[in-house]
């Protein structure tokens, strides 16, 4: 994790928000905290774990579909 990134997830997730992504209508508060793109630290937001445990497992395959030969 960047350095500062305890201050940064705490932030984030101050004031128990809701769900950012909201798959499949999802009403859950944000546990977790998403980087809609990898590397950019300078958006983040809030996820429930299922949302994004669901989010995390298809940008592993679609990098791993691109690594293919």
């Amino acid at each position: 994790m960047p350095p500062g990134w305890a201050a940064t997830r705490a932030l984030v997730l101050a004031g128990a928000p809701p769900c950012g992504l909201a798959l499949g209508g999802c009403t859950g508060l944000g546990t977790e905290v998403h980087h809609p793109e990898p590397g950019n630290e300078s958006w983040l937001m809030p996820a429930c774990s299922a949302c994004h445990g669901q989010v995390t497992q298809r940008q592993a395959a679609a990098g791993r579909a691109a690594n293919r030969p």
